[in-house]
């Protein structure tokens, strides 16, 4: 799709945006609104080209920036960075609250809960792509 108000983003901005695949200039050429609409790439999907692309991009992001490892990382990274200001935050407002008094326990305990959902996030993205492609 392409005119003067409506054009195709780059793949790349597609999977930063996920189904942002348009974007619409309003008529002072400045102001852009992104249209987060599925019907979009479920079209583009249909050309083959694109779906070659869109796998090879897919391949790319899910074995290099979801890579366990590196998701590990930034988790254990983010953790270290907020575990203080998380134990201040119970303290100050929830000290009876039973999750402030074993505030460790439950910091641990959610810590592991974000490195579960990410580990298995992977898995459940890439066999939702996979059966949404066989489709095409």
């Amino acid at each position: 799709i392409s005119n003067s108000s409506v054009k195709i983003l780059s793949i790349e901005n597609a999977f930063q945006n996920c189904y942002a695949l348009t974007s619409i200039n309003l008529s002072d050429g400045v102001t852009t609104i992104q249209v987060y609409n599925s019907l979009y790439a479920f079209s583009a999907l249909e050309n083959e080209e694109f779906r070659k692309m869109f796998s090879e991009k897919y391949e790319d992001i899910s074995r290099n920036d979801f890579e366990d490892s590196r998701v590990d990382e930034a988790i254990t990274a983010l953790s270290t960075e907020y575990k203080e200001f998380t134990y201040a935050t119970y303290d100050r407002f929830w000290p009876a609250w039973p999750g402030g008094k074993n505030v460790e326990i439950n910091y641990a305990q959610q810590i592991s809960g974000i490195r579960k959902f990410f580990k298995m996030r992977r898995t459940y993205c890439d066999k939702h792509v996979e059966e949404l492609l066989e489709g095409y």
